[in-house]
């Protein structure tokens, strides 16, 4: 599958947003489900990922329909579908329906962060325990639906694009209290960065931390990576989206979840 990785990697880099939902070490991660793809000039020009009753990917650089995906034999579970395709979806047939916007960065270069006084930009101290249950504590407070364990955090170093750099929090030095955290993740591969948690604690919310995480983000990145990409729900009350247009974030891609049951 080499000269399939290579393909779907360059005509990724060139419109990484329209052709993947995620990373794309994510979609590579699966490519055992690749159920269909074509290749011209070596890059990919069209791709159906298809497995155990989920449908991944549906895709092709014409942005039309193609093949029978809908046929009266396939019935899925879950579907992963760009906003281009939307339209001959049965939506009728899915009881949850979410989207979700993806952007990439398109700003200018960022300087050093400066943060409100009192408060400073720490590392992740991946030797200590604590730490993994702070971050768990903090994500809960953000994100109410969303309660990754200590343990699973720490798994994500297990991920190929594990790039401790990217791991930092803004603390308190009045009491040593995490406000703030960001995690990204960094494949040199393709080069991208992608801005997986930025969360900041209610109890600091309002004063631009979140901000100063994506900026501090993005200026220690900027150097190494051609790709910055950013992905989140679309329609939350916080609008993350609006949120990261305000730095530097564009595009109008936008991929639907759907669950049958």
């Amino acid at each position: 599958m080499k000269g399939f990785n290579e393909a779907l990697k360059a005509v990724y880099k060139q419109q990484p947003c329209r052709t993947l939902p995620n990373a794309l070490w994510k979609t590579l991660k699966h490519q055992p489900t690749v159920k269909h793809f074509e290749i011209e000039d070596g890059t990919v020009t069209e791709m159906t990922m298809i497995h155990d009753g989920t449908l991944h990917l549906y895709w092709n650089q014409k942005r039309t329909l193609f093949g029978d995906v809908w046929g009266k034999d396939q019935s899925f579970n879950l579907v992963l579908i760009h906003q281009d395709y939307i339209h001959a979806v049965p939506l009728e047939e899915f009881y949850n329906h979410q989207k979700f916007f993806r952007l990439q960065y398109q700003g200018t270069s960022v300087e050093e962060v400066d943060l409100p006084v009192g408060l400073q930009f720490t590392s992740v101290d991946f030797d200590n325990e604590q730490e993994y249950q702070q971050a768990a504590d903090l994500i809960a407070a953000c994100y109410p639906k969303l309660n990754p364990g200590p343990s699973e955090i720490n798994e994500w170093r297990n991920h190929p694009v594990f790039a401790p750099k990217l791991w930092f929090w803004i603390v308190d030095q009045r009491d040593k209290r995490p406000a703030a955290l960001a995690i990204g993740e960094l494949d040199p591969a393709v080069p991208e960065a992608s801005l997986e948690w930025i969360q900041v604690h209610p109890d600091y919310q309002g004063i631009g931390l979140g901000g100063c995480l994506v900026s501090e983000m993005i200026r220690r990145v900027q150097d190494d990576v051609t790709l910055i990409t950013v992905s989140g729900r679309i329609d939350e009350p916080d609008s993350p989206e609006e949120f990261y247009r305000r730095y530097g974030f564009t595009g109008d891609d936008v991929w639907w979840i759907l669950r049958r049951t």
